[in-house]
């Protein structure tokens, strides 16, 4: 699978998406329509504007990601995303409740399949990455280092006697000192 095309589909998919608000969003404000107006709307509208910068910088230097501001934002943006979201289920729903006259009905529909088809690609995403994160080699590591008592950051000069008399176990295999655990549960 091109994993690259599939980056760039999605990154499409959310730029379309963000424009589409930013669009409703401005008309909305251009003909004045009152019953619209709720500060769910200006949260939706800043954090769609942020995503189209966010996403433009991506697609076009897409190695920004790897710097620390990067990837800073990035783990910025998850919370972020999951309450942008939220709010945008909550303000559709509250439009709905308000039966605003300058909202057609079209808008209503293309808010919430945008919203729900974003809902479902980020809980895929997330899914994709706990696996990609589970089966890669960091987390064997980690989980290696947890078994043969290797814990770097809990480990402190004063348990050094206590290491030592593990050294034993640091030629075992993991696969061997799974098995000898899961015997004794």
């Amino acid at each position: 699978m091109n994993y690259n095309l599939v980056i760039i589909i999605e990154c499409l998919f959310f730029f379309i998406f963000n424009f589409v608000i930013v669009q409703m969003i401005l008309k909305w404000q251009s003909i004045k329509c009152l019953c619209v107006n709720s500060p769910k709307k200006d949260y939706i509208f800043y954090v769609s504007v942020f995503y189209l910068i966010y996403i433009l910088v991506f697609m076009f230097y897409p190695k920004f990601i790897l710097s620390d501001l990067g990837k800073t934002i990035a783990i910025i943006t998850i919370p972020i995303t999951i309450i942008y979201l939220y709010q945008l289920l909550n303000y559709i729903k509250e439009l709905k409740n308000k039966n605003c006259d300058c909202v057609e009905e079209k808008h209503f529909q293309i808010l919430e399949w945008y919203t729900y088809i974003s809902i479902i690609i980020i809980i895929m995403e997330y899914m994709y990455l706990g696996i990609y994160f589970i089966q890669g080699p960091e987390y064997k590591e980690i989980l290696n280092n947890y078994i043969m008592n290797n814990r770097k950051c809990l480990t402190k000069k004063t348990h050094n006697k206590i290491n030592k008399k593990n050294k034993l176990y640091d030629n075992f295999p993991i696969s061997y000192i799974i098995k000898k655990i899961n015997k004794k549960n």
